[in-house]
């Protein structure tokens, strides 16, 4: 049996890592912990201030439609047992005790838990008062384990993508707001080199042309801005022709 559960993580740990898209990690979690429960419905989900963001669902279609990821309230008592404790739960839902789906007998929760801290959790939950005997649970205590690491590194993957595409906006709105006053100073450079106010002595020439080599230079590191950026987003055009490498390197 643990040959054959060390298989199963090996393929989770293989579907999880193909990608560092958080919910397709959602996902793929939801799908191993019903595969490998009798669960008739699941969902999985981050928790954030006031409950937890339903991140994938299954069975739950018709209570969980108002938004693509609903937030749920942590009004299930198992939740918040498993919230405050990090432990997992399972409760068999009986009298007054209602799962999230009516007709569900059985509840299981457990937390995702990362660096002691619990980010998620998953719920399951069955018509069955016992579909989920403790050696399910265990297993869906380190499902989620793995799940954390993929999950973590998902989220750390768009925080860093986010990061790049403001730093990115921002490089572009400096280049932009760059390019207008050098075009200015560079044409009334122009103008006072050409002797449009008046006659230019050697000395002002001299500054002038201090501040056209100046300009220039400046015009090419926002050009480099640009391209850069372009680069970054995938946009920059390149053409490729033969050239005359002497010209070139002169």
């Amino acid at each position: 049996m643990q040959v054959e559960e060390l298989s199963v993580m090996q393929r989770i740990d293989r579907e999880l890592n193909a990608s560092l898209d958080v919910a397709r990690a959602m996902r793929i979690t939801l799908e191993w912990a019903l595969r490998q429960s009798a669960a008739q419905a699941g969902l999985i989900g981050v928790l954030e201030e006031g409950g937890v963001r339903v991140m994938a669902q299954e069975g739950y279609e018709d209570m969980l439609l108002d938004a693509e990821n609903p937030l749920l309230p942590l009004d299930q008592p198992a939740m918040r047992a498993a919230v405050e404790s990090g432990q997992p739960q399972r409760v068999t839902l009986e009298g007054s005790r209602r799962g999230i789906l009516p007709e569900a007998r059985q509840q299981a929760i457990v937390p995702i838990r990362r660096e002691a801290n619990v980010i998620g959790l998953i719920c399951l939950e069955s018509t069955s008062p016992d579909s989920q005997p403790s050696e399910s649970v265990n297993f869906l205590s380190r499902l989620s384990d793995h799940a954390a690491i993929a999950i973590a590194n998902a989220q750390l993957y768009s925080a860093v993508q986010a990061a790049n595409a403001a730093k990115s906006e921002f490089v572009s709105l400096v280049a932009h707001e760059l390019k207008n006053p050098m075009t200015s100073i560079k044409g009334y450079t122009e103008l006072l080199a050409a002797g449009a106010v008046g006659q230019v002595s050697e000395m002002q020439a001299s500054f002038l042309n201090t501040i056209r080599s100046n300009v220039e230079r400046m015009a090419t590191l926002v050009s480099d801005l640009n391209d850069n950026s372009k680069i970054e987003a995938g946009r920059l055009r390149l053409e490729f022709k033969a050239v005359d490498l002497g010209g070139v390197l002169d």
